[in-house]
């Protein structure tokens, strides 16, 4: 295979023909599909601000809390693409069984453009790209309260995780080192948020609760590229 060494500008003006590329560089190779969102400005990761510990988890399982929330814009020009959520277990209370952590996937009510989210606090959020090009419509809030989900149609688990020790000596069932990273991208299907659907982490012990901290990242796509 010939590579030619590229001579042209980065973008054309308009109505210059220019070859066809795979990336906005004219390159016929391209890059890694998040490294170009990233240069492009599209991705972003929020996270508890600095100076905040840990989230609180719930003694019972409730679709109405939620420990942390990534929620797409209702307008609908944006489609929020998860790329990697990060959940570490920043305490245990040492129970023998029943904790757990779970992934959660969160449609719009009706398929309407309804938010989920009636309480939570803001998180810190940050551009990828280090000079902030863009601008995020996504939000992400934590120690989340929302109103009451249909679990058959708008509410389900696409991760779950076993997260009590057995013993003081023993780590945390599925998590190494405390930490676990889910790559949405490279396990099993891409998520696609629109029109206030989100995703969440819930942790939950019978005894007391689970205190972790998340972090989201994910990108975010102009829809009218994408969608008819």
């Amino acid at each position: 295979m010939v590579v030619k060494t590229r001579i042209l500008p980065a973008g054309a003006g308009a109505d210059v023909s220019v070859a066809p590329a795979a990336n906005l560089a004219r390159e016929l190779i391209s890059a890694d599909q998040v490294l170009q969102w990233t240069l492009e400005g599209r991705c972003y990761t929020g996270s508890l601000e600095p100076e905040t510990g840990g989230v609180s988890g719930q003694t019972t399982l409730s679709d109405e809390a939620h420990d942390y929330m990534l929620t797409s814009d209702r307008g609908g020009l944006k489609l929020v693409v998860p790329i990697t959520t990060t959940i570490s277990l920043y305490t245990d209370d040492g129970a023998t069984d029943k904790g757990a952590v779970s992934l959660n996937l969160i449609r719009p009510h009706n398929d309407t453009a309804t938010l989920r989210t009636i309480s939570g606090t803001a998180a810190h959020i940050i551009n990828n790209r280090s000079d902030a090009y863009g601008m995020q419509t996504a939000s992400m809030v934590y120690t989340v309260t929302s109103s009451a989900l249909l679990q058959a149609s708008e509410w389900c688990e696409i991760g779950y995780w076993h997260a009590r020790t057995e013993t003081i000596e023993a780590t945390e069932h599925g998590f190494s080192d405390h930490t676990i990273t889910v790559n949405h991208l490279k396990e099993g299907a891409p998520i696609i948020l629109q029109r206030g659907a989100s995703i969440s982490v819930t942790a939950h012990s019978a005894t007391a609760a689970i205190t972790t901290i998340v972090v989201f990242t994910w990108a975010e796509l102009d829809a009218s590229a994408y969608l008819p």
